[in-house]
């Protein structure tokens, strides 16, 4: 038979072998490594930045020489990211003293659509704040390899480097585009850059955060813009602190003591006229390094650099992760929930990490208010009674679990867990559906039972969420996401040490 006229396979036949690749393909595509591969693919493009259209404006205002090294050190970042796509691992070893962050390396060649679409939601908020005359001042923190982009292996050594601080084109036209809306905007890129050139260490080995000498530059650049207050400013004893451990526990080999003198301490000051809304670069707390097995606690973080700035002590929410929405609903939740909190309010200074305005857009929802209510006004929740929550002994099931949530540096020393449970009727209450959270570990000892599993029964006393802040303000600063993300459903406290199996 020759091969002309050899029998084609039955349409039937090549739709089901076509159908059978679709499924397959789409098998694995669900798989989340798969998946998060594919999309770590398309974020570590190279982009020149000649070629990203909303730098236009940005560009003309570069030398040569500065436009050639920008984009060498897009096109370095963009080899590594590529080299190094497996989605575990949030590191890149670099060199012998250091690893790279992904996600502050992929700032660099990120198309500034991704930092404008997040504008409208600061605007909304802009909105909120003036009609009640609170300022807004927008200070986001740059990329770490913007500002030291020697980190960055690999460069040309004869050919042309950019300059600290010279990298963050995407934060000039993010606030170029705020600017225009009439928000406040502080671009710390040349602050930062300016202090690295002159060899200070502004950010961590191997981590995104700005050390203590960093959070110093933004203090003094963005002091001037706060509303002054002196007399209620105490200095802290003197003290040294080296580089926080967390992130130094990323280096290759250990990185040289960074000895910083403790500028002041900042507890919350709920009455004083500014308030920053802070991400973990809120982090006031480091390690004091008096001796190697020194437990003791110094402030040395942005808060203390602020309140020494301006003389006077600040109101702060820091929630890690929580920059772009948490803080903002929990500012918005103490305007309205405690006398004279919204109203003693002048400034509103938000300081996120640059990486933040990378984060897919639901990650920076609309707020959905007609008005910011005080506190007594109408339209304003009732502040809840201390003792206003559900009854005692309250019987559960837990339906889902979520992974330990920690508070960064709050008035409350403890990690919670968060659940979903169903709460089995009581006496005036009904059956419903609600998100849970109780002491996990307290002073890093177990303080729950174990066994907190899915398909378990449970019984404590259950306080309402608000009322439980009340009781401990330290609560207010628990970044309120997890992996459950059922934030719709009402919200309970576990009363430490009433947790038992129920009966």
């Amino acid at each position: 038979m020759s091969p002309g006229s050899r029998k084609r396979p039955p349409p039937l036949r090549l739709l089901f072998l076509l159908g059978l690749l679709v499924l397959a393909a789409g098998v694995i595509w669900k798989w989340p490594a798969v998946r998060q591969l594919g999309t770590l693919w398309l974020q570590s493009a190279h982009l020149p930045a000649e070629q990203d259209p909303d730098l236009a404006a940005v560009v003309k205002t570069l030398s040569p020489t500065q436009l050639a090294g920008i984009n060498a050190l897009r096109a370095r970042s963009a080899a590594l990211l590529r080299a190094n796509l497996w989605p575990r691992e949030d590191f890149i070893p670099a060199t012998e003293e250091f690893r790279l962050y992904k996600k502050c390396l992929s700032c660099l060649n990120a198309p500034t659509s991704r930092y404008l679409e997040k504008t409208a939601s600061l605007v909304e908020f802009h909105q909120l704040l003036r009609a009640r005359g609170i300022r807004l001042i927008l200070m986001p923190v740059p990329a770490a390899y913007a500002i030291h982009p020697d980190r960055v292996p690999g460069l040309d050594e004869t050919g042309p480097r950019p300059q600290p601080g010279d990298a963050s084109l995407q934060l000039r036209a993010f606030g170029e585009a705020l600017r225009a809306a009439g928000i406040e905007f502080v671009d710390l890129s040349r602050p930062l850059g300016q202090a690295a050139t002159e060899g200070t260490l502004c950010y961590f080995h191997g981590d995104s955060h700005w050390t203590p000498l960093g959070a110093e530059v933004g203090a003094a650049t963005v002091a001037s813009l706060l509303a002054p207050k002196a007399g209620s400013f105490t200095p802290a004893d003197k003290a040294f602190i080296r580089e926080w451990m967390p992130p130094s526990r990323h280096a290759i080999t250990p990185p040289p003591l960074l000895q910083i003198s403790v500028l002041s301490q900042n507890p919350v000051e709920a009455r004083n006229p500014s308030t920053l809304l802070c991400d973990s670069n809120g982090i006031d707390e480091f390690d004091a390094i008096e001796a190697p097995s020194s437990k003791a606690r110094v402030h040395g973080g942005f808060p203390s650099q602020v309140a020494r700035a301006v003389g006077h002590r600040v109101d702060v929410i820091t929630i890690s992760g929580g920059g772009p929405a948490a803080c903002r609903r929990e500012f918005i939740r103490r305007c309205q929930m405690l006398p004279g909190y919204g109203a003693s309010r002048q400034t509103v200074l938000m300081v996120f990490a640059e990486r933040c305005l990378l984060l897919p857009l639901e990650a920076w929802p609309p707020l959905h208010l007609d008005r910011l209510t005080f506190a007594g006004e109408p339209g304003s929740p009732a502040p809840p009674h201390p003792q206003s929550g559900p009854s005692s002994n309250r019987r559960f099931k837990i339906l889902q679990t979520s992974r330990a949530s920690a508070p960064h540096e709050t008035p409350y020393p403890a990690v919670l867990r968060s659940f979903v449970v169903e709460l089995a009727p009581a006496p005036g209450l009904p059956a419903q559906k609600a998100l849970l959270y109780s002491d996990h570990l307290r002073d890093r000892k177990p303080a729950a039972p174990d066994g907190l599993e899915p398909g378990t029964r449970w019984e404590a006393t259950l306080l309402d969420w608000d009322a439980a802040c009340t009781l401990n303000p330290g609560l207010a600063q628990i970044q309120r996401l997890d992996d459950v993300g059922d934030l719709e459903l009402p919200t309970y406290y576990a009363v430490r040490g009433s947790l038992r199996r129920a009966p």
